[in-house]
């Protein structure tokens, strides 16, 4: 478990094989079980606004054979799978390793509330067109992830991507430029299915939204336009989820085409909606443009096509929730070894979090992020040895504050809540020597809301 200012972060059972996972504050790990995390993550390349690279992931193309896990092998000897030179694209992204080349197997046990409980699932799996890159603790830029490479104009107003060669949905469909266009003409604006467009093609200009233009200028090449300079895209699309929850600018329109009203009659449409007891056929899409209905969202939907490391096989409510490898992914580490290392993921129901606790000093858990809070923490690090899993302490923040809301519609609270001597009162006031639970004082420190003292570089805003 890792301490994350505001509360402890991880717990992950595994030896000193273990990888730490993707775009997470986390690290952990636990002496039983013979499978390594997945590293799809664990290093980073970077990537400069035009798309090239340096760093910890190697450039090109992967020189020599790929190798996949012992259970697609058996599938591909079946005649049920392509050979795994078939399945990953011809420039896949390389990710060198943490600590060392994983295992191959097992299951990854963590814990979970139910259909709720549905942004601990997806931040396991997040992927976007760019990513974020850290190869190391002083190091932090961007990187080419679904696409092979990115370009952009002078006043970043015009925005050119780059699918790389051969990717595929995880039912082995070629993902192309289609799936672009039928994202950004059929899901963005179909007011049905999104009232408003997703964020990333929606800019404000004045005081007006614009949509942005899209278009397909082959099948692995598409143009983004703006109506005015967005230089903070890149960043954008790096730290935020789209459709169908990851990635933004891509949707499987082989699959959800049947369940639009352009492509199938509304009549069919509803007929599915009632099946699935839901009120009307835009439902199956999500509620006021969430993309969290029944067709729509992988953690509801075992037959949507993702671009994910694992696809949901058995959803929620099931106790467990099970997540299974998606033998299309386009990931391989420094050997070839398609990612990700291990086979399942299952998400064990519960409904207190003394459960969790119990679970993790049990050595239950082999990797937990969320519902293990800093209240917790005298309790699994006493267990630690016996449970055979570490707590570890992050070197970052993610600080308790309160912010009074000065646009309260109370007008009475709004006007005390905007007064300066109020919120210095405030201040004053809070007993900072015992904020809750006394148990989190070995967790967190207190202080002023300033960078870290060892972080030279955010003293200088850099």
């Amino acid at each position: 478990m890792l301490v994350n200012g505001s509360g402890l972060k991880e717990s992950v059972k595994g030896g000193s094989r273990r990888d730490f996972l993707r775009k997470m504050a986390f690290g952990v790990a636990a002496a039983t079980g013979a499978s390594s995390l997945q590293t799809s993550a664990t290093a980073f390349a970077s990537s400069d606004a035009h798309g090239g690279r340096h760093g910890s992931s190697l450039a090109g193309s992967f020189q020599g054979a790929f190798k996949e896990a012992p259970m697609l092998a058996d599938l591909v000897k079946a005649g049920k799978l392509p050979s795994v030179d078939q399945r990953i694209p011809s420039n896949p992204r390389v990710i060198k390793p943490l600590e060392a080349v994983g295992k191959y197997g097992g299951t990854w046990h963590r814990a979970y509330r139910g259909p709720s409980d549905r942004v601990g699932p997806s931040k396991l799996v997040e992927e976007m067109l760019i990513d974020w890159d850290a190869p190391d603790t002083k190091t932090i830029g961007l990187v080419a992830n679904l696409v092979e490479k990115w370009e952009q104009n002078a006043d970043a107003s015009e925005y050119v991507f780059t699918l790389r060669q051969g990717l595929k949905w995880s039912d082995g469909a070629p993902v192309t430029t289609d799936d672009v266009m039928f994202w950004y003409e059929d899901i963005n604006q179909n007011k049905d299915i999104r009232p408003n467009a997703d964020p990333l093609i929606r800019q404000k200009v004045g005081a007006e939204y614009k949509l942005a233009t899209i278009v397909a200028v082959d099948a692995t090449t598409f143009k983004v336009t703006y109506a005015a300079p967005n230089p903070l895209l890149p960043i954008a699309i790096a730290k935020t989820g789209g459709f169908p929850n990851p990635p933004a600018f891509l949707a499987p329109s082989h699959y959800l085409k049947k369940f639009h009203p352009k492509y199938a009659s509304v009549d069919d449409l509803t007929k599915i909606a009632t099946e699935k007891n839901l009120p009307a056929w835009q439902a199956l899409w999500g509620d006021a443009g969430n993309m969290e209905g029944a067709i729509a969202f992988w953690f509801k939907n075992p037959e949507l096509p993702t671009l994910l490391p694992w696809r949901v096989t058995v959803p929620a409510p099931a106790d467990p929730c099970v997540l299974e490898r998606n033998p299309f992914y386009w990931q391989v580490d420094t050997e070839g070894n398609q990612l990700p290392y291990i086979d399942k993921i299952e998400h064990a129901f519960f409904e207190s979090l003394d459960v969790v606790n119990l679970w993790v000093a049990q050595g239950k858990i082999d990797m937990q992020m969320r519902h293990i809070s800093a209240g917790s923490y005298v309790f699994l690090k006493e267990n630690e040895a016996k449970g055979k899993y570490r707590v570890l302490n992050w070197r970052s923040a993610s600080t308790q504050a309160y912010f009074p809301n000065q646009n309260c519609p109370d007008p009475v609270l709004a006007k005390l809540f905007a007064t300066p001597e109020f919120r210095q009162a405030m201040n004053i006031s809070i007993n900072r020597e015992n904020p809750g639970n006394h148990e989190s004082r070995r967790a967190v420190t207190l202080r002023r809301a300033l960078p870290h003292r060892r972080d030279r570089n955010r003293q200088l805003g850099l």
